[in-house]
C-alpha cells in the first residue's frame, strides 16, 4: 500500500510527473516497479513543503549532529550535503536540503538557501559530480533576478506541521472521550522539541 499512499501525497501536494513505488526509494531491477520517477519541478514542490515544516526543515539544515543514544552510546553525523555552513562547498545562506545517487539517477541534488527573507529552491539532476558548482550557480541565478517574475508557480505547501497534528488529534481524542496515551522514554539528549523561530546555529549565516 506505499505506492498508492506515496501517490495520493503527491496529488496532494500538487506533483504532476512523479511515479512512486519502492518504499526505498531506490531504482534498481530488484526495486518495486523500478522504483520511482521524479521531475526537477515534482521535487522543487516537495521541497517546498519540506521547508515549510520546521521540525523536518531542521534536520536537513544541520552540518553536524551529535548525540549519546539512551544506552550510552555517542554518535556523530555529518550531513552529506557539502553546501551547508561548515561543508566543503559552503554556500552563503544554505539551509537545505536533499542529496541522492544511484547508478541509474547518477548525482542529485535539491538545494535550498535563504537570504534577506527570500529562499530559494534548486533542483540538480543527472549530474556527473555531485553538483555543488551547478547548484550554486543555479542559486545565484535566483538571487540575481528579481522576485517578481511571471514564470511558473509552485503551488503553495499543502502539508500540516507535525505540532499541529499532534494538537488536532488530542483535540479530537478529547472529543471522542478517548484519553491519549504518552510513552515515557529512556533519557537521551535528543532533543525532543526545538526553537523553531530560527534555524540552528550551523545554518545561520550573515549573508
Amino acid at each position: 500500500g506505499f505506492a498508492t499512499i506515496a501517490q495520493d501525497t503527491a496529488k496532494r501536494l500538487g506533483m504532476d510527473d512523479s511515479t512512486f513505488a519502492d518504499p526505498a526509494g531506490l531504482d534498481t531491477a530488484g526495486s518495486f516497479r523500478g522504483g520511482p520517477l521524479m521531475s526537477a519541478y515534482d521535487l522543487a514542490i516537495a521541497a517546498r513543503n519540506v521547508l515549510a515544516t520546521p521540525s523536518v526543515a531542521e534536520w536537513g539544515a544541520r552540518h553536524i549532529y551529535d548525540f549519546t543514544d539512551p544506552a550510552g552510546t555517542g554518535h556523530h553525523f555529518v550531513n552529506h550535503n557539502r553546501m551547508l555552513p561548515g561543508g566543503d562547498y559552503p554556500y552563503p545562506g544554505a539551509n537545505g536540503l536533499k542529496t541522492g545517487f544511484t547508478n541509474r539517477a547518477q548525482h542529485t541534488l535539491v538545494a535550498s538557501a535563504t537570504r534577506n527573507g527570500r529562499t530559494l529552491i534548486a533542483v540538480v539532476l543527472g549530474a556527473v559530480t555531485s553538483g555543488w558548482s551547478e547548484a550554486s550557480a543555479l542559486l545565484d541565478a535566483g538571487f540575481a533576478t528579481p522576485a517578481t517574475g511571471d514564470g511558473p508557480r509552485l503551488p503553495e505547501p499543502s502539508v500540516s506541521p507535525y505540532g499541529t497534528r499532534s494538537e488536532r488529534r488530542t483535540g479530537f481524542s478529547a472529543l471522542a472521550g478517548v484519553a491519549v496515551t504518552t510513552t515515557t522514554l529512556p533519557a537521551s539528549d535528543v532533543p525532543t522539541s526545538f526553537d523553531l523561530s530560527a534555524p540552528p546555529s550551523s545554518a545561520r549565516s550573515t549573508v
